[in-house]
């Protein structure tokens, strides 16, 4: 590693440190000593690009208690989920790759809301849009598995461009899944009962999907034309008390329009970490 990345590694490291600082004042003393159990007491190495993971799992310790599911087995599972994650993405990617993106996700507070929100609310359909390598599937799975209960239904277009790929309102996306790799590589076999993957453009195969469902969430292209497609098929798919979640809202306004929109879908958790919204009555 050049002098460079170490340097952006350990800047990274510092200003993870000041959220952890300011999540452990949340949490009560067991949960936070669990926390520093499972991770910090091995320390954090600036030569690993996901070694941010740790702090990011403060965000189920403080949200799952809010909501009052917390449980030791459940952060156990998905920091195991989170290890493996990284691990089989710094085996197949180089550092450029993933600091530049082009992996999509590697863990992110996203991965963690999505856990908990299965874990929480316990759907019995849930579908997805873009899965790229499969971070967000595997989470998911894992929640479907630990609920005994429910089912994923994924949607992908994979890009096997190194470049990344074009949207259709001409912005960038780095993401891309390499060529011999399926989409959803990363999900073990044992999840795969509870997947459905189907392959193509989520304006064609959305349409085909006619079940009510309990979670949607947007990850596939960020174009304003997509993502409100894609919000208001899940508006109309969603049951009450359904939730709609979105990556990458700040690309345009598709999200803050539909929210405008649609009055009756309420915020969830805090959107500037997970931009999320429940279905209620009008």
């Amino acid at each position: 590693m050049n002098r460079f990345s170490k340097a952006l590694m350990v800047r990274r490291c510092l200003d993870n440190w000041v959220q952890v600082g300011r999540s452990l004042r949340g949490l009560d003393r067991d949960h936070a000593s669990r926390l520093v159990d499972l991770h910090f007491r091995a320390g954090v190495n600036v030569d690993d690009v996901t070694a941010s993971n740790a702090w990011l799992l403060l965000y189920y310790c403080e949200f799952a208690q809010r909501l009052r599911v917390f449980s030791n087995d459940d952060l156990e599972t998905l920091a195991s989920v989170a290890k493996d994650i990284q691990t089989k993405l710094t085996a197949t990617f180089s550092l450029d790759e993933i600091e530049r993106h082009a992996t999509g996700v590697y863990f992110s507070a996203h991965a963690a809301f999505l856990f908990l929100t299965v874990r929480k609310f316990v759907p019995s359909v849930v579908v997805e849009t873009g899965v790229a390598q499969g971070v967000s599937s595997y989470v998911i799975l894992k929640a479907l598995q630990t609920n005994g209960k429910g089912k994923l239904i994924s949607i992908d277009l994979p890009n096997r461009n190194p470049e990344g790929y074009v949207s259709r309102d001409g912005t960038r996306n780095a993401v891309y899944t390499p060529q011999g790799l399926e989409p959803g590589w990363l999900v073990p076999s044992e999840l795969r009962t509870f997947w459905e993957l189907k392959l193509g453009a989520s304006s064609e195969v959305l349409p085909t999907i006619s079940i009510p469902i309990d979670v949607f969430y947007h990850d596939s292209e960020h174009s304003y034309e997509n993502m409100t497609f894609e919000y208001e098929w899940a508006y109309n798919h969603l049951k009450e008390g359904g939730i709609l979640a979105s990556d990458d809202v700040k690309w345009n306004n598709a999200f803050l329009d539909f929210t405008r929109k649609r009055k009756d879908m309420r915020p969830l958790f805090d959107q500037s970490l997970f931009p999320s919204l429940v279905k209620s009555k009008p």
